[in-house]
């Protein structure tokens, strides 16, 4: 990881309702990654619902 992407990361923590917010962001970086890097996903569709 170059140290241009660690600048870039934020971690935080969230609980209970407080993650809500974050899913819509959460979900598309998911698709995103696995777009761009197919080969790292090992599951199925039906899964994610």
């Amino acid at each position: 990881m170059t140290e241009d992407v660690k600048s870039r990361l934020q971690f935080r923590k969230y609980k209970g309702a407080a993650i809500a917010h974050v899913f819509e962001d959460l979900a598309q970086m998911r698709m995103d990654v696995f777009r761009e890097f197919p080969y790292l996903y090992d599951g199925e569709i039906y899964l994610m619902r």
